[in-house]
Formats: structure tokens, C-alpha cells, sequence
């Protein structure tokens, strides 16, 4: 009977150690996991406010490379509107400061998904702001391929015609562009946080 009561005692004994085991081993994994976890999250902070920083620092690029060239087209503006005020326009293109804008740091940071632990209110106006530019860069080309294919007829009526679209395109291309910088400005100077958790 000894021998059962000591075989008894010394099963719980047993049991209550592997028990005992079980619960660090488990308290372990859980503790290994949650540190993983935010190990992970804290990276994936990082990785949004580098591709974040990348964006505005881009965006504060854009504009001042279309400050620049829209400064010299509103000069130009004043030279189209003298040109036709004249009996003749020039027989030369219509100048124009082309606007070299980029969104690299906008398509790389969601195509590596970098950018989705920003605020989606501020995403929405940060993309809102990339479609305007897109819209720019369009009309931007457009402008260049129409002025440049219509020097093929040289006539004056033909000249005259050519520099008065251009100048209303041009008028409209600024419209657009100093809409952008705005929109540029807008979103660089607000300081909301942008990182969500």
C-alpha cells in the first residue's frame, strides 16, 4: 500500500512539474509570438513613414519644378498676347517650359504596400492630388503634340490661328497648374499624424 500511496505521490508530483513545463513552454511561445508581433508592427511603422517622407518630399520636388515652369509660361502668356496683338505672330513655336513632374515615390510606395498604415483621409487627398497632376502631365503633352504638329502650314491666317489656340491652352494648362501647387501647398503644410496603428 506504500508502494501506492508512494507511486500516487509521486505521479501528481510528476504531473504538477509537466504541468508547471507546459505553462512556461506556452507563456514562452506567446511571449516569443508578441514580441515578434511588435517587432513586425514597429518595422512596418518605419517602412510607412520612409514611403511617406518619400511622397511629401517628392510632392515638395513637383512643386517647385512646376513654380519654376509655370512662372516662365505666365511670361509667355504676356509675349503670346502681344505676338497677336501684332499683324503677324512669330514663325517660331510657341515657347513653352515643360514641367518634368514624378510619382515614383506614390506608385512604389503602394505597389509595396508601404503607404497603408497612413491616415485613408490623408491617402485620399494625396492620391486626389497625384489625379490632378496626371491631369496636368496629360494636357502638358497634349499641348506640346498639337503646337508642334500645326508648324507643318506656315501661312499668317494659319500662324494666327495656331498662336491663339496655343494661348488658350497654355491660359488653361496654368489654370491647372497653379490649381496643382495649391493643391501641393495644401498638403504639404498639414501637420495631422498620419500614422495609424
Amino acid at each position: 500500500m506504500d508502494e501506492k500511496l508512494n507511486l500516487k505521490r509521486w505521479i501528481e508530483l510528476k504531473a504538477s512539474e509537466i504541468i508547471l513545463q507546459m505553462i512556461i513552454v506556452v507563456f514562452s511561445i506567446v511571449l516569443a509570438l508578441t514580441v515578434d508581433e511588435w517587432r513586425s508592427s514597429r518595422s512596418q511603422k518605419e517602412l510607412a513613414e520612409q514611403a511617406y517622407t518619400s511622397v511629401l518630399n517628392e510632392l515638395k520636388e513637383n512643386r517647385k519644378e512646376l513654380t519654376d515652369g509655370l512662372t516662365s509660361n505666365d511670361s509667355i502668356l504676356i509675349v503670346v498676347a502681344r505676338q497677336l496683338k501684332t499683324k503677324l505672330p512669330q514663325k517660331s513655336g510657341i515657347p513653352f517650359a515643360f514641367s518634368q513632374l514624378s510619382s515614383a515615390a506614390w506608385q512604389t510606395s503602394q505597389t509595396t504596400q508601404t503607404i497603408h498604415l497612413v491616415n485613408f483621409q490623408r491617402l485620399i487627398k494625396i492620391a486626389q492630388v497625384y489625379e490632378i497632376q496626371t491631369l496636368y502631365q496629360s494636357l502638358q503633352t497634349k499641348f506640346i503634340n498639337e503646337i508642334g504638329e500645326s508648324w507643318v502650314d506656315g501661312s499668317e491666317e494659319r500662324m494666327r490661328t495656331i498662336w491663339k489656340k496655343g494661348g488658350v491652352q497654355l491660359a488653361l494648362l496654368n489654370q491647372i497648374g497653379h490649381e496643382l501647387v495649391k493643391q501641393y501647398s495644401t498638403i504639404l503644410s498639414d501637420s495631422t499624424t498620419v500614422i495609424t496603428n
